[in-house]
């Protein structure tokens, strides 16, 4: 979420181009709503992670689990992202 502080103006800029302009508000109501669904799920999400992997029944201890686990639904959104651009065959800017 911090990221998204720094970045979201410039993602979204790119993210418009790509859509017709009457078309830009069904992109922003997507949008919001995928950031509405992750600052729901992924605190959650990430306090399961951290409990499972300091409790008692952890195969091994790893209190930074949460940032890898981070890092790797990170690296598979840029993945999916990519794979889109590349079907769509758009030019990255």
């Amino acid at each position: 979420m911090a990221f998204w502080g720094v970045a979201g103006a410039a993602t979204q800029s790119l993210m418009t181009r790509l859509v017709a302009p009457d078309q830009q508000g069904q992109l922003q109501g997507a949008t919001n709503s995928v950031q509405s669904i992750s600052q729901l799920v992924g605190p959650f999400l990430f306090t399961l992670t951290f409990a499972y992997f300091i409790g008692a029944q952890a195969p091994f201890k790893l209190p930074g689990a949460p940032f890898l686990l981070a890092s790797a639904l990170l690296a598979l959104a840029l993945l999916v992202a990519a794979r889109t651009l590349a079907a769509a065959r758009v030019p990255l800017r």
